[in-house]
């Protein structure tokens, strides 16, 4: 008895190594990087999707200011926050989005000088 209790402490110590070493340090952001979120772009919108499962419609919050699109929400295991830097201007009264079957979609269209135009060649 007493030698599977000194194995079972050895255990318990390499875990404890294991779950504070560097190459572990993933797990303590877990929340950083929920939800998880893709990005694409077309000729007139940012596009921003994320994945939330099982998140009321009403309880997330999706704010544009200066910028940044921020997508927040309280969990009961704690709040997410996801912030993301849009590199053009966008026209903010356009904004649109919509949460269905647990994928937020988040539409930006460019402002005018933001979108790419076709330069004609001189000959």
């Amino acid at each position: 008895m007493f030698l599977k209790m000194r194995k079972l402490e050895a255990l318990r110590r390499e875990m404890e190594q294991l779950f504070s070493s560097p190459s572990m340090s993933y797990i303590s952001s877990l929340n950083a990087s929920f939800p998880l979120v893709n990005l694409y772009e077309d000729q007139d919108n940012l596009v921003v999707v994320a994945e939330v499962p099982g998140v009321d419609p009403e309880s997330v919050q999706t704010v544009y200011k200066e910028g940044v699109l921020t997508l927040r929400k309280e969990r009961p295991v704690g709040e997410f926050e996801k912030n993301i830097r849009v590199p053009f201007p966008v026209v903010v009264d356009q904004i649109s989005a919509t949460l269905q079957d647990g994928m937020l979609v988040a539409k930006l269209p460019k402002a005018e000088e933001a979108k790419p135009k076709q330069i004609k060649i001189q000959v």
